[in-house]
């Protein structure tokens, strides 16, 4: 029961330490130092008189138990000994230590020996009053002791509050001026975070224009070494075109070599041709066995003759050698110079033919020199010339035979004009049916022709007929000598003409294109015709057999029958049925072609002048001229 009163007292207690602290806390809020300190003193006096007062009590309390435990009957020594240790104990420890611990400890020890001794009700009863008085001494002594302890805690705790509350003016005034600095460091912090985020950016900036540096550097290496690579491949490409274009000069060059040679051997051809034609009709004559030109004209025959390799017993091969000589020498050319440039040649070019016939004209007229002969092919070929200095030898050769050969040509050409009259003027030809003299063709992106109109006129997309196969065509492109494109033209023009629906071997020279709404040309083998004799130095009868050349075409011819001859002044008749003509003749007589089935494509004289004259040629000389009065059959 002493212990619970002693625990309720603690309470108490407690709650006074917290009131006397709180009213302490605003006490030291309301009074000034001055007071605070006296009544601190007066506390601490009050304090000590009370502790001291207590302690007598406890003293004299403790020394009634002992005499009362003398005063016990029969109380062993042991026991009393043992009692008084336990009331040192707790004088001890109230007076020493104030240790509430110990202190009740001691107590309970005290109670149960009391418990142990063998005392009466009375006895007992009134030790343990005493027990229980000394419990409240004591216990009002540990309280006091305590709230005193309360006392000098709240002293430390008022001083603390003081030292802290003049701290704390302290460290608001230095708050405030650290508040004023931190918010003048936050107003420099920010202009330095602005500096520091610019310098960052720039670094930023920097860095990446670095990065891009770095990575156009990289570029611009891979670049310069690609653009080297370039420009190396660029160079072997430029060296393999050089090379290219220099091969390709070469070819063009011979190229445009090989079809002026090949024109001008056109009358060595022409004459092989002729003693083909001339060596078979004898061979007609006697019933023996024809030879074919082409079967015997070609590279390996012309090797032959050139090694003269089995050739005595050969009548072709002797008949080609013998002409290929006799035109070498006049040519003043060496046989095998000539065998080798036939060899070589090419199938002809119309362009290379307008060109060469241009300069032996131009020539002629004086308006070039032979020394202009490379310089006028590469003009009009536009191709640079490479050229040994013996082939140019053969080539000016060739060209001066050519040119001595048109001269020769000069007067009978002037007799031709004089005895048929001009047949240069096209303007009344102009509304004629159209005809088309094919010279030339060959194959370039589809079938090509060349040749003169003789009369009317064409345009792209005219329906026309090749005659006298009578083929259906039709003209896709037309194309002046200069390779101008033209939509239309009039005769007298040289034209070349692109054709549809035929194939270029179905087409020869002489043919003739007509329009297919129009007169189709006449065609015919035997003819009447009208003939003056130039030159010859024998007497002509039936049955001699010449060339015919009438326009572009070119056939073996026989007169058939010789009808009358006539006045050259008055064209009158002087001898029916002659049987002979001789030079400077003017005769009426009938011709057929050699060739069986053979036909070619003519009119009348008085109709198209210029498909109804003709020459006749022997060994390559024109001897004759004449003109178609009537086909026929």
């Amino acid at each position: 029961m002493a212990m619970q009163n002693f625990l309720d007292g603690q309470k108490q207690y407690d709650d006074v330490f917290n009131r006397s602290n709180s009213s302490s806390f605003n006490e030291s809020n309301n009074n000034t130092k001055e007071n605070k300190n006296e009544i601190d003193r007066k506390e601490i006096f009050e304090h000590q008189n009370f502790r001291q007062e207590k302690i007598n009590k406890i003293n004299q309390l403790i020394e009634n138990l002992i005499e009362n435990c003398k005063d016990i009957p029969g109380l062993p020594y042991g026991c009393f000994i043992h009692m008084k240790s336990v009331i040192e104990n707790i004088n001890t420890a109230t007076y020493e230590q104030y240790d509430v611990n110990d202190i009740h400890q001691s107590l309970l020890e005290a109670k149960k020996l009391i418990d142990l001794m063998n005392l009466n009700d009375t006895e007992k009863n009134k030790l343990q009053e005493i027990i229980f008085h000394i419990e409240e001494v004591v216990h009002e002594l540990l309280i006091e002791l305590q709230l005193n302890d309360i006392i000098k805690q709240k002293e430390k705790i008022q001083y603390q509050y003081s030292n802290i509350c003049s701290e704390n003016d302290q460290n608001k005034k230095q708050n405030q001026e650290l508040h004023n600095a931190i918010n003048d460091l936050h107003g420099k912090n920010k202009i330095i975070n602005d500096i520091v985020k610019d310098l960052h950016d720039r670094k930023q900036n920097l860095v990446s224009g670095f990065k891009d540096l770095q990575c156009g550097s990289k570029n611009l290496v891979s670049s310069f070494k690609h653009l080297n690579d370039e420009k190396k491949k660029l160079y072997d490409k430029i060296n393999k075109l050089k090379s290219n274009i220099g091969e390709l000069q070469k070819k063009s060059s011979n190229r445009v070599l090989k079809e002026v040679f090949a024109h001008l051997l056109t009358p060595c051809i022409e004459r092989i041709k002729d003693g083909f034609d001339q060596m078979n009709e004898e061979k007609k004559r006697t019933f023996q066995q024809c030879y074919e030109f082409r079967k015997y004209y070609n590279a390996r025959v012309l090797e032959k003759i050139k090694y003269k390799n089995e050739i005595n017993d050969d009548e072709p091969l002797t008949l080609i050698r013998e002409i290929i000589e006799k035109f070498s020498n006049e040519a003043n050319l060496s046989t095998d110079e000539l065998i080798e440039v036939l060899i070589d040649i090419n199938k002809r070019n119309c362009k290379a033919y307008d060109f060469t016939e241009d300069y032996i004209n131009d020539f002629i007229d004086g308006e070039c020199t032979e020394n202009d002969l490379i310089q006028y092919i590469e003009d009009k070929s536009d191709v640079a010339i490479m050229i040994t200095d013996n082939e140019k030898d053969i080539l000016t050769k060739l060209i001066r035979f050519s040119i001595a050969h048109r001269q020769e040509l000069i007067p009978i050409q002037s007799t031709v004009t004089n005895y048929f009259g001009d047949s240069k003027v096209f303007d009344h030809y102009i509304d004629s049916p159209f005809r088309m003299s094919i010279v030339k063709r060959y194959k370039n992106m589809g079938t090509i022709v060349m040749g003169k109109i003789e009369s009317g006129s064409c345009r792209i997309g005219d329906q026309c007929l090749i005659m006298p196969i009578r083929k259906l065509v039709k003209i896709i492109n037309i194309y002046y000598d200069n390779d101008i494109e033209t939509d239309s033209c009039i005769c007298g023009e040289n034209i070349r003409l692109k054709l549809k629906n035929v194939e270029e071997q179905e087409i020869s020279s002489g043919f003739i294109l007509c329009h297919a709404h129009q007169d189709p040309c006449s065609f015919g083998r035997v003819f009447e015709a009208q003939i003056s004799i130039l030159e010859h130095t024998s007497i002509i009868y039936p049955g001699y057999s010449t060339v015919l050349h009438i326009h572009a075409a070119v056939a073996k011819v026989q007169f058939k029958k010789l009808i009358r001859l006539l006045d050259n002044e008055t064209n009158k008749t002087t001898q029916e049925n002659p049987t002979f003509i001789t030079q400077n003749h003017v005769a009426i007589a009938i011709f057929e072609l050699s060739q069986a089935g053979q036909v070619i494509c003519m009119e009348p004289f008085n109709r198209f002048p210029q498909l109804g004259q003709f020459t006749l040629r022997d060994n390559g000389r024109t001897f004759a001229v004449g003109n178609v009065l009537k086909i026929i059959n």
